[in-house]
């Protein structure tokens, strides 16, 4: 199998790789912040500049029109904001649109690449069929504890394959 800088299925493995796209966003949504504070903006929450930067109102709404969080997956949001670090975490309308995606694509196997507090694990196991796998590549596991519950708690923890070691070792393993 091999990795391409996009998301992506192989037809021979079935793999939907996301840690691109993740990437991506987060490049996206840098630049976007960058360019937020260069105007004397702040982000708050995941209400800065993302998909609305151009009307700060707009996205309160996306959220609220554009997504439906199952429960657990709301209650992991608000935990991890309560974290340090929580900017790190994929917004809401990120993990649902990689939800989207994976049953659009009908992918029955997701790679992750960089799982910090597993909300975007969370959406992306809830998204696949009952016999759907996510393998999900971490290096720091204390990150990982804050989403675990919430796995365990929308009934999809069976599915999440978490391996808590380099990626790059990891992917040769697959």
């Amino acid at each position: 199998m091999s990795f391409c800088p996009v998301p992506h299925t192989s037809r021979d493995q079935g793999w939907l790789v996301t840690g691109a796209l993740l990437g991506a966003s987060a490049a996206l949504y840098a630049r976007r912040l960058y360019a937020a504070r260069s105007r004397g903006q702040t982000a708050k929450r995941h209400g800065g500049p993302t998909l609305a930067s151009a009307d700060p109102a707009l996205y309160p709404y996306l959220l609220e029109k554009g997504t439906r969080p199952s429960e657990p997956l709301q209650e992991l949001f608000a935990a991890v904001e309560r974290e340090p670090r929580a900017r790190m975490m994929g917004s809401p309308d990120e993990a649902h649109f990689l939800g989207w995606l994976v049953e659009l694509m009908g992918a029955k196997r997701v790679l992750e690449v960089g799982v910090f507090r597993g909300s975007t694990t969370l959406a992306l196991a809830s998204a696949l069929p009952q016999e759907g796998e996510v393998v999900a590549l971490e290096l720091n596991g204390d990150f990982c504890s804050t989403g675990r519950r919430y796995w365990d708690k929308a009934g999809v923890g069976g599915k999440i394959d978490l391996r808590l070691r380099p990626p790059a070792g990891s992917m040769r393993l697959l």
